[in-house]
């Protein structure tokens, strides 16, 4: 089963978790890291470390990320490098999340033809067309 961990500053992940689950209704499997100020990288670690934890062996996570490249996606890369060496739960990632790509990833997770990275690249693909100029759709 997939899990969606969204993982960014503040509290920009739980809220987009919470406004994924106002349209969509109450969802499992669903997880979040606030990265707060004061907080240290052996904090965040921990974080990312319970998530992995809570993992099945059948389970996989496709993980968004707010950032490229700060410490949020420098940890969730980490992680990733070292599961990817033990073979051990399968995982992707995201960076630049937003609502439109964590509502597409909740509502096909569990599409029997859907694997991970199809998931991950479809809501890649939802995410970027997502991102519209206003004034010009509308034509203002």
């Amino acid at each position: 089963m997939i899990h969606i961990l969204v993982a960014a500053h503040a509290k920009v992940g739980v809220n987009i978790l919470l406004g994924a689950e106002f349209i969509l209704g109450q969802q499992e499997r669903t997880h979040s890291i606030e990265y707060q100020v004061g907080d240290n990288l052996n904090l965040l670690k921990m974080q990312f470390q319970e998530v992995f934890d809570g993992l099945g062996e059948e389970d996989s996570l496709l993980i968004f990320i707010d950032l490229y490249g700060g410490s949020l996606c420098n940890v969730a890369a980490s992680f990733m490098s070292k599961l990817s060496k033990r073979n051990a739960v399968r995982c992707e990632c995201i960076s630049g999340v937003n609502l439109p790509m964590v509502l597409y990833a909740l509502e096909n997770r569990d599409r029997e033809e859907c694997g991970l990275v199809d998931l991950k690249e479809e809501c890649l693909n939802v995410g970027l067309g997502g991102i519209r100029d206003i004034k010009a759709e509308f034509r203002l």
